[in-house]
C-alpha cells in the first residue's frame, strides 16, 4: 500500500485492489441476523449493510468553503473485478458428521478436484465451477480408516456485488489473515513476533488486528483497527503458589480468583474461560484415551506436547467447551494444568497501580503516524506472503 493513492493487489480478495482512504475512521457492526440449524449462517456473523455518511440530497460530501485538507484513515478501498462470481454448492456426508473439524479435514483431502475453496456450515465456495451440477465422492478418515460419501450440490451463484458477497469477502480476508501465523483470540488476530514486553510488571503486549469489509455507500472499503492484548509471563500456578503460603484457605480463595479468567495455554497457545477448579484430580490422574486405554495427564503432555509437569499434585483448572468447540465434537470439559496455562488481562488491583497502567499506555497510545506506518507494515505483510495470496 502506498500512501495517498497507492494501488495494491489483494491476493486474498482474488483481484481486489486496496488504496489507503480518507473517510471516517468510525465504524458500526452491521447487525447480526441469527438462523437456527447445521450450516445456517453464525448467529454473531453479521451481515453488513450499507453504510450510508451522506444525505441523499446532498450532491457531495465536499464543501465549497474553507482550506483543502487532507485527511487519511484506517480503510482500504476495495475494488471488485467486473462479472466476478463465485460458485455456491452444499455439502452433505453420509452418514452424517457432526464434526466441523472432521469435516473440514476430509474437505481438505479433495482439494486437487475442488480447487480453491471457502467452506461455512454446510456452504462449500468455489471460484472454479466443478464438472457436474451434483458429484458423489468417497472420503476417508486417516485417523479411523472408516469411510464416508461426500455429495457436492450446486446451489446458485453468489454476485461479488451483492449482500453475500460482503459476507464472501470478509471470509476470505479471515483466511488470508489465518496463513501470517498470527495468534487467534476471540476472533481477532494477535502477532506475537511483535510483542512488547514490560518485565518490570510481569506483563506482554500482543499488537493485533481487527479487520472488517462493508459497503459504504458506492464503495467497498475493509477496515483495520490497531488493539492490543494484555498478557502475564506469570502462570496460574505462580498464583497458586502464592496463596498457598498465605494464611486462610487456599481453595477458597482461589477459586473465585480463578473462575471467569481467561488463560492462554503454553503449548498450544490456545484460549480457555475457566469455569471451575477440579482439585481431586491432578496430572497423575489418568483419564481414557479413543483407543479404551488411559493415560497420566503427565504423560500425555510428554508424548504430545514434550513438556515435563514439574508438580504432579496440584489441581486441574476446568473449562465449559464453547459453542463452537462443541459443533466441532468437543462435548466434555476440557481440563488445564495450572502450570501451563498463563494469565491475560489486568485486574482490579492492577488498574489502580498508576505506574502500570502509563507503561501500558505508552505502548498503546499511539500517534496517527504509528498507526499508519503499522497499517502500511501489515498490508505489506499480508501482500508479501504467499499462502494469503493463494
Amino acid at each position: 500500500m502506498d500512501r495517498a493513492g497507492g494501488r495494491v493487489d489483494r491476493g486474498a480478495a482474488r483481484g481486489a485492489v486496496a488504496t489507503l482512504n480518507g473517510d471516517r475512521s468510525a465504524a458500526a457492526r452491521g447487525a447480526g441476523q441469527q438462523m437456527l440449524g447445521r450450516g445456517a449462517v453464525r448467529s454473531d456473523r453479521y451481515l453488513p449493510e450499507v453504510v450510508v455518511t451522506r444525505d441523499t440530497q446532498a450532491p457531495s460530501k465536499q464543501g465549497k468553503l474553507g482550506r483543502h485538507l487532507v485527511l487519511q484513515a484506517n480503510y482500504f478501498r476495495l475494488t471488485r473485478a467486473e462479472n466476478m462470481c463465485v460458485f455456491q454448492y452444499r455439502i452433505d456426508f453420509e452418514p452424517v458428521i457432526e464434526n466441523v473439524g472432521l469435516i473440514c479435514a476430509l474437505i481438505k483431502t479433495q482439494a486437487p478436484v475442488l480447487g480453491p475453496y471457502i467452506f461455512e456450515g454446510t456452504m462449500l465456495f468455489l471460484y472454479n465451477k466443478l464438472r457436474s451440477e451434483e458429484l458423489e465422492l468417497q472420503v476417508r478418515d486417516s485417523r479411523t480408516e472408516s469411510l464416508y460419501k461426500m455429495r457436492i450440490r450446486h446451489v446458485g451463484t453468489v454476485d461479488m456485488q451483492s449482500t453475500m458477497g460482503l459476507m464472501i469477502l470478509n471470509l476470505m480476508q479471515r483466511q488470508a489473515m489465518n496463513s501470517l501465523e498470527l495468534l487467534v483470540m476471540n476472533r481477532h488476530h494477535f502477532d506475537p513476533k511483535a510483542k512488547i514486553a514490560i518485565p518490570q510488571y510481569n506483563l506482554e503486549l500482543y499488537p493485533g488486528y481487527i479487520t472488517s469489509i462493508r459497503q459504504h455507500e458506492k464503495d467497498v472499503l475493509l477496515c483495520v483497527e490497531i488493539t492490543h492484548r494484555v498478557l502475564r509471563t506469570d502462570t496460574v500456578y505462580k498464583m497458586l503458589s502464592d496463596l498457598r503460603g498465605s494464611p486462610g484457605a487456599f481453595q477458597k480463595i482461589f477459586k473465585p480468583l480463578i473462575i471467569g479468567s481467561i488463560v492462554m495455554c503454553t503449548y498450544n497457545s490456545k484460549s480457555y474461560k475457566i469455569t471451575d477448579v477440579d482439585f481431586n484430580t491432578t496430572p497423575s490422574s489418568s483419564f481414557s484415551k479413543r483407543d479404551g486405554g488411559s493415560i497420566t495427564f503427565a504423560q500425555y503432555f510428554k508424548d504430545t506436547y514434550n513438556v515435563t509437569i514439574r508438580d504432579p499434585n496440584q489441581p486441574m483448572l476446568v473449562s465449559t467447551p464453547t459453542m463452537r468447540m462443541q459443533r466441532s465434537g468437543i462435548t466434555t470439559p476440557i481440563l488445564l494444568v495450572p502450570e501451563l496455562c498463563r494469565m491475560t488481562g489486568i485486574t482490579d488491583a492492577m488498574r489502580k497501580d498508576f505506574n502500570l497502567m502509563r507503561s501500558i499506555a505508552d505502548h498503546t497510545r499511539i500517534g496517527a503516524d504509528q498507526r499508519l506506518e503499522r497499517l502500511d507494515r501489515f498490508n505489506r505483510r499480508l501482500q508479501e506472503t504467499a499462502a494469503s495470496r493463494e
